[in-house]
């Protein structure tokens, strides 16, 4: 149920920005370069199932009301589906997606990116770090704790 209203939501607002002021989108993307990860991004070990609950932890402790997505990334040539699993921010016109990739973020000096999702690639959608890790073939985190740190020594 959860999956189809998150879907109906993100279809309603297109892409999940469109219909959030820039300002606070501005606001959010700042609130995440404020802050970084304390453990280098490793498959396996601290991937974006582990990023993206850290994200979704994070951003329910500044207030904002939150989800974690797993995405279809891409398809193998052998057509293995590989998946991506990233959080989402409630922001006033609609869902915003936090992106953690090392090929968009520098995890040493941001804890995501704000952008778009587009629904026909969301596999799934959960309300809590539970849901996600009993999903995950890997069961339990290897890392717990506090993986977010505040930029600048703060």
């Amino acid at each position: 149920m959860l999956k189809i209203v998150v879907l109906f939501l993100l279809i309603a607002s297109a892409s999940g920005t469109e219909n959030n002021s820039r300002q606070e989108i501005e606001n959010l993307q700042g609130l995440l370069n404020s802050y970084h990860f304390t453990h280098t991004p490793q498959i396996d070990v601290f991937d974006c199932v582990d990023m993206a609950v850290a994200d979704y932890r994070f951003l329910k402790s500044q207030g904002y009301e939150s989800l974690i997505v797993i995405l279809e990334d891409h398809t193998l040539p052998n057509g293995t589906r590989i998946e991506h699993s990233v959080a989402l921010a409630r922001l006033s016109g609609g869902w915003a997606g936090v992106e953690t990739k090392t090929s968009v973020i520098d995890t040493t000096k941001s804890i995501g990116s704000v952008i778009g999702i587009d629904p026909a690639y969301i596999l799934e959608v959960y309300s809590t770090p539970e849901e996600v890790y009993a999903y995950d073939v890997r069961g339990v985190p290897v890392i717990t704790g506090n993986v977010i740190a505040p930029n600048g020594g703060n």
